[in-house]
Protein backbone atom coordinates (compact mmCIF):
# COMPACT_ATOMS: atom_id res chain seq x y z
CA UNK A 1 0.00 0.00 0.00
CA UNK A 2 1.17 3.26 -0.84
CA UNK A 3 0.49 6.95 -1.65
CA UNK A 4 2.48 8.91 -4.00
CA UNK A 5 3.63 12.60 -3.37
CA UNK A 6 1.20 15.47 -3.35
CA UNK A 7 1.82 17.77 -6.53
CA UNK A 8 2.90 21.23 -6.65
CA UNK A 9 -0.87 22.01 -7.33
CA UNK A 10 -2.36 20.65 -3.97
CA UNK A 11 0.68 22.58 -1.99
CA UNK A 12 0.77 25.80 -3.61
CA UNK A 13 2.50 27.53 -6.19
CA UNK A 14 3.92 30.88 -3.87
CA UNK A 15 2.12 33.40 -6.08
CA UNK A 16 1.41 35.17 -2.78
CA UNK A 17 4.85 35.33 -1.40
CA UNK A 18 5.76 36.44 -4.94
CA UNK A 19 3.30 39.69 -4.44
CA UNK A 20 4.33 40.25 -1.31
CA UNK A 21 8.00 40.75 -1.87
CA UNK A 22 7.71 43.23 -4.91
CA UNK A 23 5.34 45.30 -2.99
CA UNK A 24 7.99 45.37 -0.55
CA UNK A 25 10.02 46.75 -2.80
CA UNK A 26 8.31 48.88 -4.78
CA UNK A 27 7.09 50.26 -1.12
CA UNK A 28 10.76 51.12 0.05
CA UNK A 29 11.02 52.34 -3.58
CA UNK A 30 8.38 55.00 -3.12
CA UNK A 31 9.56 55.96 0.51
CA UNK A 32 13.20 56.77 -0.84
CA UNK A 33 11.48 58.84 -3.99
CA UNK A 34 9.17 60.92 -1.46
CA UNK A 35 12.25 61.41 0.84
CA UNK A 36 14.25 62.60 -1.66
CA UNK A 37 11.59 65.37 -3.53
CA UNK A 38 10.97 66.52 0.22
CA UNK A 39 14.40 67.27 0.96
CA UNK A 40 14.66 68.71 -2.37
CA UNK A 41 11.78 70.27 -2.45
CA UNK A 42 11.77 74.36 -2.65
CA UNK A 43 11.18 75.96 0.33
CA UNK A 44 9.23 78.86 -1.03
CA UNK A 45 7.07 76.59 -2.84
CA UNK A 46 7.00 73.40 -0.75
CA UNK A 47 5.25 70.47 -2.44
CA UNK A 48 1.41 69.67 -1.37
CA UNK A 49 1.97 66.37 0.72
CA UNK A 50 -1.95 65.80 -0.20
CA UNK A 51 -1.08 63.50 -3.20
CA UNK A 52 1.79 61.58 -1.51
CA UNK A 53 -0.15 60.94 1.04
CA UNK A 54 -2.84 59.50 -1.07
CA UNK A 55 -0.65 57.50 -3.39
CA UNK A 56 1.09 56.20 0.47
CA UNK A 57 -2.52 55.19 1.28
CA UNK A 58 -2.66 53.34 -1.88
CA UNK A 59 0.15 51.07 -1.07
CA UNK A 60 -0.79 50.30 1.95
CA UNK A 61 -4.06 49.04 0.59
CA UNK A 62 -2.31 47.06 -1.55
CA UNK A 63 -0.23 45.81 0.98
CA UNK A 64 -3.24 44.83 2.77
CA UNK A 65 -4.95 43.07 -0.03
CA UNK A 66 -1.47 40.81 -0.51
CA UNK A 67 -1.80 39.55 2.71
CA UNK A 68 -5.17 38.60 2.23
CA UNK A 69 -4.80 36.93 -0.66
CA UNK A 70 -1.76 35.50 0.97
CA UNK A 71 -3.90 34.05 4.18
CA UNK A 72 -6.72 32.44 1.67
CA UNK A 73 -4.03 30.99 -0.49
CA UNK A 74 -2.52 29.07 3.02
CA UNK A 75 -5.96 28.34 3.80
CA UNK A 76 -6.64 26.88 0.44
CA UNK A 77 -3.52 25.16 0.52
CA UNK A 78 -4.56 23.45 4.27
CA UNK A 79 -8.06 22.72 3.08
CA UNK A 80 -6.35 20.86 -0.54
CA UNK A 81 -4.09 18.94 2.01
CA UNK A 82 -6.63 18.05 4.14
CA UNK A 83 -8.84 16.67 1.52
CA UNK A 84 -5.74 14.76 -0.11
CA UNK A 85 -4.89 13.12 3.15
CA UNK A 86 -8.48 12.04 3.81
CA UNK A 87 -8.04 10.15 0.45
CA UNK A 88 -5.29 7.55 2.44
CA UNK A 89 -8.47 6.26 4.44
CA UNK A 90 -9.80 4.43 1.20
CA UNK A 91 -6.52 2.24 0.96
CA UNK A 92 -7.55 -1.27 1.86
CA UNK A 93 -11.01 -0.52 1.39
CA UNK A 94 -13.50 -1.82 -1.32
CA UNK A 95 -14.64 1.21 -3.18
CA UNK A 96 -17.40 1.05 -5.72
CA UNK A 97 -17.50 3.45 -9.38
CA UNK A 98 -19.06 4.14 -12.12
CA UNK A 99 -17.24 1.71 -14.61
CA UNK A 100 -17.93 -0.62 -17.72
CA UNK A 101 -15.84 -3.26 -16.41
CA UNK A 102 -15.85 -6.05 -14.42
CA UNK A 103 -12.55 -8.10 -13.22
CA UNK A 104 -13.18 -12.28 -13.05
CA UNK A 105 -11.61 -13.86 -9.93
CA UNK A 106 -11.23 -17.56 -8.71
CA UNK A 107 -14.94 -16.66 -7.18
CA UNK A 108 -16.44 -15.21 -9.94
CA UNK A 109 -17.72 -11.55 -9.50
CA UNK A 110 -20.14 -9.17 -9.70
CA UNK A 111 -21.18 -5.75 -10.22
CA UNK A 112 -24.38 -3.08 -10.18
CA UNK A 113 -26.37 -1.12 -12.57
CA UNK A 114 -29.00 1.62 -12.14
CA UNK A 115 -31.89 1.48 -14.38
CA UNK A 116 -32.79 5.80 -15.63
CA UNK A 117 -36.36 4.65 -16.55
CA UNK A 118 -38.48 1.69 -15.48
CA UNK A 119 -38.02 -1.46 -18.29
CA UNK A 120 -40.28 -4.38 -18.48
CA UNK A 121 -37.21 -6.72 -19.68
CA UNK A 122 -33.62 -6.06 -18.80
CA UNK A 123 -30.65 -8.19 -19.15
CA UNK A 124 -26.78 -8.36 -18.39
CA UNK A 125 -24.14 -8.75 -21.17
CA UNK A 126 -20.87 -9.76 -20.68
CA UNK A 127 -18.02 -9.21 -23.45
CA UNK A 128 -14.13 -10.70 -23.45
CA UNK A 129 -11.41 -8.40 -24.48
CA UNK A 130 -12.14 -9.13 -28.25
CA UNK A 131 -15.94 -8.14 -27.89
CA UNK A 132 -17.16 -11.12 -28.30
CA UNK A 133 -20.53 -12.13 -25.95
CA UNK A 134 -19.82 -14.69 -23.79
CA UNK A 135 -22.81 -14.65 -21.17
CA UNK A 136 -26.29 -13.30 -21.15
CA UNK A 137 -27.81 -13.41 -17.56
CA UNK A 138 -31.77 -12.79 -17.86
CA UNK A 139 -34.37 -12.02 -15.96
CA UNK A 140 -33.09 -8.68 -13.94
CA UNK A 141 -34.71 -6.03 -11.86
CA UNK A 142 -36.57 -3.82 -13.78
CA UNK A 143 -37.22 -0.98 -11.34
CA UNK A 144 -35.48 2.44 -11.76
CA UNK A 145 -33.14 4.82 -9.34
CA UNK A 146 -32.34 1.92 -7.78
CA UNK A 147 -28.62 -0.50 -7.26
CA UNK A 148 -29.28 -3.89 -9.15
CA UNK A 149 -26.51 -6.34 -8.45
CA UNK A 150 -25.35 -8.75 -10.57
CA UNK A 151 -23.42 -12.18 -9.94
CA UNK A 152 -21.79 -13.75 -12.45
CA UNK A 153 -20.06 -17.27 -11.59
CA UNK A 154 -17.69 -17.38 -14.08
CA UNK A 155 -19.31 -19.46 -16.32
CA UNK A 156 -20.28 -18.86 -20.43
CA UNK A 157 -23.11 -19.66 -22.06
CA UNK A 158 -21.99 -22.81 -23.47
CA UNK A 159 -20.78 -23.90 -19.20
CA UNK A 160 -17.05 -23.71 -19.95
CA UNK A 161 -15.40 -21.59 -17.30
CA UNK A 162 -14.01 -17.70 -18.28
CA UNK A 163 -10.23 -16.99 -17.97
CA UNK A 164 -9.62 -14.87 -15.18
CA UNK A 165 -9.22 -11.05 -16.22
CA UNK A 166 -11.10 -8.08 -17.17
CA UNK A 167 -14.26 -8.08 -19.09
CA UNK A 168 -16.86 -5.71 -20.56
CA UNK A 169 -20.50 -5.23 -19.15
CA UNK A 170 -23.24 -3.72 -20.75
CA UNK A 171 -26.97 -3.99 -19.67
CA UNK A 172 -29.67 -4.36 -22.55
CA UNK A 173 -33.08 -2.82 -21.17
CA UNK A 174 -36.26 -2.58 -23.06
CA UNK A 175 -38.92 -0.08 -21.87
CA UNK A 176 -42.63 -0.42 -21.99
CA UNK A 177 -42.59 1.47 -25.63
CA UNK A 178 -40.11 -0.94 -27.31
CA UNK A 179 -37.40 1.53 -26.93
CA UNK A 180 -33.96 1.40 -25.19
CA UNK A 181 -33.73 2.47 -21.92
CA UNK A 182 -30.66 4.04 -20.84
CA UNK A 183 -28.67 2.88 -17.50
CA UNK A 184 -25.59 3.07 -15.46
CA UNK A 185 -23.12 0.43 -14.49
CA UNK A 186 -20.60 -0.01 -11.55
CA UNK A 187 -18.02 -2.26 -10.53
CA UNK A 188 -15.96 -2.66 -6.83
CA UNK A 189 -12.68 -3.12 -6.39
CA UNK A 190 -10.35 -3.00 -3.35
CA UNK A 191 -7.60 0.32 -2.82
CA UNK A 192 -3.96 -0.72 -2.90
CA UNK A 193 -2.63 3.26 -3.26
CA UNK A 194 -3.29 6.75 -4.00
CA UNK A 195 -2.02 8.75 -6.77
CA UNK A 196 -1.79 12.39 -7.18
CA UNK A 197 -2.00 13.92 -10.72
CA UNK A 198 -2.19 17.47 -11.48
CA UNK A 199 -4.34 18.08 -8.32
CA UNK A 200 -6.70 14.96 -9.22
CA UNK A 201 -6.92 11.75 -6.87
CA UNK A 202 -6.46 8.58 -8.77
CA UNK A 203 -7.41 5.06 -7.00
CA UNK A 204 -5.32 2.01 -7.88
CA UNK A 205 -6.99 -1.00 -7.18
CA UNK A 206 -6.02 -4.98 -6.84
CA UNK A 207 -6.88 -5.27 -10.12
CA UNK A 208 -4.63 -2.91 -11.85
CA UNK A 209 -7.79 -0.31 -12.57
CA UNK A 210 -7.00 3.20 -11.68
CA UNK A 211 -9.68 5.31 -11.45
CA UNK A 212 -10.81 9.13 -10.16
CA UNK A 213 -12.10 9.33 -6.73
CA UNK A 214 -14.91 11.58 -8.11
CA UNK A 215 -16.24 8.63 -9.71
CA UNK A 216 -16.78 6.37 -6.58
CA UNK A 217 -20.24 6.03 -5.07
CA UNK A 218 -19.67 4.35 -2.29
CA UNK A 219 -16.69 2.76 0.10
CA UNK A 220 -17.14 0.26 2.93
Amino acid sequence: MSVSSIPQSITGSGSAAGATSQLASDYQTFLKLLVAQVQNQDPMAPMDSTEFVSQLAQLTQVEQSVKVNSQMESLRQQLALNGALSETALIGREVTMTSETVTLGDEGSSFLYMLEAPATAVQAQIRDADGKLIRVIDSLPQSEGALHEVVWDGLTDNGTRAENGSYHISIAAVSADGSEGSYNSYSSGSVVAIEYVQGAAWLQLTDGRRVKSADIIRAR
